[in-house]
């Protein structure tokens, strides 16, 4: 895959987030709780990839659960955590305010993970150009808020 196709890929990805977020608010509103709303969402999305899994025929070695880190297993605990609280944050927020606060939080983690190459990634230096791009974002923020 190109490296454009991987960049439009990637744009698409990100506006499934918000579709994505509005649903799971009203299985919130639909069964009265965020928590609830976010359970039933990763329910049905472990049901999709566990009946993916099986039409790729893909073996699980369940010897391979002992040997993994506890770190490696947070992925999840994080997904429940973002999730459930992107659904607690757009209707109070707003779903552009809410998503631009979250990537913003995203691109500082990013920028520090690559910093200091944390959890494997390459590093990559902070520099003039990066912390320009974080000040356009927090200016986002207030932009987006109305309030600038």
């Amino acid at each position: 895959m190109t490296r454009t196709m991987l960049v439009v890929v990637a744009l698409i990805i990100g506006g499934v987030l918000p579709i994505q977020a509005a649903l799971n608010g009203k299985l919130m509103k639909t069964f009265g709780h965020p928590v609830l709303g976010a359970a039933l969402s990763f329910l049905i999305g472990t049901l999709i990839l566990v009946l993916y899994a099986f039409s790729l025929r893909l073996s699980f070695n369940s010897s391979l659960i002992r040997t993994t880190g506890w770190m490696d297993w947070m992925g999840g605990v994080l997904g429940a955590i973002y999730v459930t609280g992107i659904i607690m944050l757009i209707p109070r927020l707003g779903a552009g305010l809410a998503f631009c606060l979250a990537v913003s939080g995203q691109l500082l983690m990013c920028v520090l993970m690559d910093h200091f190459g944390l959890l494997g990634v390459p590093v990559s230096p902070i520099s003039l150009p990066k912390l320009l791009g974080i000040a356009m974002m927090i200016a986002a923020v207030f932009l987006i808020r109305g309030k600038a």
